[in-house]
């Protein structure tokens, strides 16, 4: 069966994504988030089938996450203003804590357990803030992947859809690491690369929370070492950043200027970081192993 030209069609998967071709194989409709460069062409049902042999290439997904920053640099701009404005509002809740601790001296203590109900709020509204803005962040990636124009306004809607199973993937995600962590050094190493697809899984393939965790478990079996040498890239780099927001703390002190441009570097960080686990996610075909189950 050849390709045919598509019209207003629809991705099998991703039913609000245009499909922008057919699969050869089998005539499936399919968008570009679905497609794989080495897949031939084949939606992600026939390359399951046929055992396309896949790789990662650490290189080409950070590319991808400089792409995701300099492609359409309007909305990520207005997406990392959307975080920094995130982090200013929620940091009157806990983020000045200790501030005021330090200015009370001896009644430090007092001043804590009289926060401590605010500290609280501002850490569970901070982790509803960041379950979100991932969500958005990687809709906006997989668009621009896709070459795909969609609005600011979409991909806000978008990730106000996907709310509550990012933040059910993000928490399972942070204890499964933490653990990993308690238990020793090594797990971690192996945990998470295992489940750094795990959002991504969520965001883009529909997957629950827990299907999430898995998913990324059997996308990356076989190239987590290649995962692992992504996340240490990506690591230096916010290394880079984090010396950087050093030395703004230091050189400016504490203050509103001080925390929005810190926010900031993290927020252009987030968008490089989702872009380059996006490309990861697509090279080792996400959409394809949650469509045939294997």
């Amino acid at each position: 069966m050849t390709s045919i030209p598509l019209t207003n069609a629809v991705c099998a998967s991703h039913p609000e994504s245009q499909a922008t071709f057919s699969c050869p194989r089998c005539g499936a409709f399919t968008c570009e988030v679905c497609r794989i460069s080495n897949d031939g062409g084949l939606c992600g049902a026939c390359a399951a089938r046929m055992g396309t042999k896949r790789t990662l290439e650490v290189g080409e997904a950070l590319e991808a996450g400089v792409l995701a920053l300099t492609k359409r640099p309007s909305q990520a701009f207005a997406l990392v203003g959307l975080y920094v404005a995130t982090a200013l509002l929620v940091y009157p809740l806990s983020g000045n804590i200790g501030e005021q601790m330090a200015a009370a001296g001896d009644a430090a203590m007092d001043v804590f357990v009289a926060s401590l109900p605010r500290v609280l709020l501002g850490g569970v509204l901070g982790f509803f803030a960041i379950s979100y803005l991932y969500g958005v962040f990687i809709r906006f990636e997989a668009s621009i992947a896709a070459q795909e124009e969609r609005p600011l306004m979409t991909l806000l809607r978008d990730g106000v859809r996907i709310t509550p199973q990012m933040l059910a993937v993000t928490l399972l995600f942070s204890l499964a690491l933490t653990a990993a962590m308690i238990m020793c050094l090594v797990p971690a190493f192996i945990i998470g690369p295992a489940l750094a697809l795990s959002l991504h899984a969520v965001a883009l393939g529909g997957s629950g929370p827990v299907d999430g965790l898995g998913v990324s478990w059997k996308l990356t079996r076989g190239h987590r070492l290649r995962v692992f040498v992504l996340s240490l890239a990506m690591g230096v780099l916010a290394v880079v950043m984090g010396l950087l927001n050093l030395g703004m703390t230091r050189a400016a002190g504490p203050g509103l200027l001080t925390l929005a441009f810190t926010n900031a570097v993290s927020g252009f960080f987030m968008v490089f970081a989702l872009g380059a686990l996006g490309e990861a996610y697509r090279q080792l075909g996400g959409a394809q192993i949650q469509r045939s189950g294997s």
